[in-house]
């Protein structure tokens, strides 16, 4: 497995080797950054690209997840202070208006 993008390589994308299709990358890349955006951690992401069909080991997932996480930390701290201040206020509010409620299994219990 190649590990050109995680050492530094911009040339080589993500995970697989440069022999394989630049859209076949695409659907790779966008499988893991929509993963990581909306909270998948990197046995879910591992399983969906498993099951998509991606030769990929967990520890090269759990290699690129620690680099892009370093590389983008302002969206998951703007992403835990979000769900700090929902879990306070017991909902949310999109940047439109809309309000949310949190649910209740989502909140931490009751002292």
């Amino acid at each position: 497995m190649s590990r050109g993008f995680i050492a530094g390589d911009r040339n080589q994308l993500f995970l697989l080797p440069p022999s394989v299709d630049k859209w076949v990358h695409r659907k790779l890349a966008k499988e893991i950054v929509l993963g990581l955006n909306n909270g998948m951690t990197q046995y879910g992401i591992h399983h969906q690209l498993t099951k998509m069909g991606f030769p990929v080991d967990l520890s090269s997932v759990e290699t690129f997840v620690h680099k892009y996480v370093e590389e983008f930390a302002g969206i998951f701290k703007w992403r835990q202070a979000v769900v700090r201040r929902a879990k306070a206020e017991k909902q949310l509010r999109t940047r439109i208006g809309r309000l949310i409620n949190v649910a209740a299994r989502f909140l931490p219990p009751n002292p």
